[in-house]
């Protein structure tokens, strides 16, 4: 049997594994993730459940192209 896990689940685990809201809090996520995520103009999605992880999820194959 296999199980799949939606998105937003993933993020969930990567926010209570790391013990944090915000994934530019983690391993210089910062460098680079602000350059990329969809919220970049506005403000932070943290208030939005996992949305900075989600963010993360979404956007870690461009990790080590900007910067």
């Amino acid at each position: 049997m296999t199980d799949t896990y939606t998105v937003e689940e993933v993020a969930e685990i990567l926010k209570d594994v790391t013990g944090e809201e915000c994934a530019c809090n983690v391993n210089g996520n910062d460098e680079w993730l602000s350059f990329c995520c969809d919220f970049r103009e506005t403000d932070c999605p943290r208030p939005y459940k996992n949305g900075c992880w989600e963010q993360w999820l979404r956007w870690k194959h461009k990790r080590g192209e900007v910067i």
